[in-house]
C-alpha cells in the first residue's frame, strides 16, 4: 500500500473536503507523513421505512457510549468524532438515530 499526496486549489472550495495531512507513522508502513484531503466523517444508513430501527438506534446508542474508547483505543480518525454533534450535518438524519443522540445528550450534559 502506497499513500498518494493528493492537492488541488479546487478541492479546498468544497464544503465537505479539507486539506490534512497524515501523520508518518500513522499506518506501520508509512515512513513519511503525506499531504491530502479528507472528507468529514459520518456514518449513513439507508432510511428504512418502519425496519431495523431498534438496530439503528443500538448502533448510535453504543457508538455514543463507547467514543471514548474508540477515540483512546481505536484509529486515530475517532479523535474527530463528535457523535452528539447532530446539527452538523446538512441532510436529513435518520429518525432512530436522531432519538438516540438527543437520548444519550440528555444523558451525558457538555
Amino acid at each position: 500500500v502506497k499513500l498518494v499526496p493528493v492537492s488541488h486549489p479546487k478541492l479546498n472550495t468544497f464544503k465537505y473536503y479539507t486539506s490534512t495531512m497524515i501523520q508518518s507513522g500513522t499506518y506501520p508502513f508509512q515512513k513519511s507523513g503525506v499531504q491530502t484531503i479528507k472528507v468529514d466523517n459520518a456514518l449513513i444508513t439507508f432510511a428504512f421505512k418502519n425496519q431495523y430501527q431498534k438496530e439503528i438506534g443500538d448502533l448510535v446508542t453504543c457508538i455514543t457510549r463507547n467514543v471514548g474508547r474508540l477515540q483512546t483505543d481505536g484509529h486515530p480518525k475517532w479523535r474527530d468524532v463528535d457523535p452528539l454533534d447532530i446539527d452538523r450535518i446538512q441532510w436529513q438524519a435518520h429518525p432512530a438515530a436522531v432519538q438516540a443522540i438527543k437520548r444519550e445528550a440528555k444523558r451525558q450534559p457538555r
